[in-house]
């Protein structure tokens, strides 16, 4: 077993994306080689304040001595990409400047970890809606946003009604400012829809009683409890189909690259707030152990090497 003084947002670990794809294909050939009788990578839950923490190598093998080597490898192999594995962040306006010069037809995803209820976030961000409603633009756009008060508002109003909504930015602490204005409520729903997958293909998902909300070039999922987050199927049930709209805001890490992958290429992950960003230094913490990357590891650090836990015989 060998322990790496590192953090890294889940928006970097994909399996099925490069580099991290790399890394396990690697520890895949060991065990079909013959090398390995298995081996696992615990890429860490970033955003735990804890006094021991960090990225976990296991290698299992007959021999002592090649678990090591090879738990070794791997480690090293992890460590070498780990600025990689963190992706390139852009500020709300800088993708909705990206929209306005798009001009193929394909939809740019806004991927915003910070809100992502998959990663213990609850959901009520609006930063981007704010935004876009403040550079006054004409570009369209949807999201999801938790508020149960809203939800039951719009059941209360009724579909085809207009009403002055005050949506977001209740339940996180210092999330910022809400979402105001006249919205015409499109439709009302119970919530369930089955995903399309290709992950999680055919189960399904209820987000509770849940309104659509429409703002002009702004069409918003209201609902009570948001899953399902990067499945296309979260907006395409609720009559939002991504494939017409300038910019989706996509609250979730990596699950929504594969089935995104259909029809855009265009992702782009955002830095604002939220209990789930990628942004590790946005994060005042007390308890996280010093020399930690991406905080304060010394440049010429080396990996330590792995350590051997013997199996015990009852």
């Amino acid at each position: 077993m060998l322990m790496l003084p590192m953090l890294i947002p889940p928006s970097g670990y994909s399996t099925v994306e490069e580099p991290f794809k790399g890394i396990k294909e690697y520890g895949d050939s060991l065990v079909k080689q013959g090398l390995l009788m298995d081996y696992s990578i615990f890429v860490v839950q970033p955003w735990m304040d804890i006094k021991e923490i960090g990225c976990c190598v296991m290698a299992v093998a007959e021999e002592e001595a090649v678990a090591v080597k090879y738990a070794d490898q791997i480690a090293e192999r992890l460590f070498r990409i780990r600025e990689e594995m963190v992706p390139k962040l852009f500020s709300v306006d800088e993708v909705f400047e990206i929209a306005e010069k798009t001009v193929d037809g394909k939809p740019i995803i806004i991927a915003n970890p910070a809100d992502s209820t998959n990663s213990g976030s609850i959901g009520d961000g609006v930063e981007a809606a704010v935004r876009l409603k403040q550079c006054d633009s004409h570009i369209k756009m949807g999201c999801v946003v938790k508020d149960d008060e809203v939800v039951e508002q719009a059941f209360e109003v009724g579909t085809g009604n207009s009403a002055y909504f005050n949506v977001g930015a209740k339940y996180t602490v210092g999330m910022g400012k809400a979402f105001c204005g006249e919205g015409n409520v499109v439709s009302l729903h119970d919530g369930s829809f089955i995903a399309e997958g290709p992950e999680n293909r055919n189960v399904k998902f209820n987000m509770g009683p849940t309104a659509v909300l429409n703002f002009g070039n702004i069409d918003m999922i209201v609902c009570k409890s948001p899953s399902g987050n990067g499945d296309p199927q979260l907006f395409r049930h609720f009559g939002i189909e991504p494939t017409l709209y300038d910019v989706i805001e996509v609250k979730a890490n990596s699950s929504f690259r594969e089935p995104y992958s259909k029809f855009t290429d265009e992702f782009y992950y955002v830095d604002v707030y939220g209990a789930s960003s990628a942004n590790l230094k946005r994060f005042k913490w007390e308890n996280l152990p010093h020399n930690m990357y991406p905080f304060d590891l010394p440049e010429d650090y080396v990996p330590e090497p792995a350590k051997i836990i013997r199996k015990k015989h009852s």
